[in-house]
């Protein structure tokens, strides 16, 4: 996966979700405070939807 790939499906996800949003981003911190945070169905819905359709689109 490329860095422009990374970085849209990071940006997906602190859009749709508010503690990834506040936690800065998506890389791994090794703390399970940090690493392991609550996130709700529907959220997680949306950001595999329009990752999903990012997929579709940068074919």
């Amino acid at each position: 996966m490329n860095e422009k790939i990374k970085k849209a499906l990071e940006k997906i996800a602190m859009e749709e979700s508010y503690a990834i949003e506040v936690r800065g981003g998506l890389d791994a911190r090794d703390n399970d405070d940090d690493d392991f945070k609550e996130v709700s169905v529907w959220s997680l819905q949306r950001m595999l939807e329009r990752a999903y359709e990012l997929g579709k689109t940068s074919k």
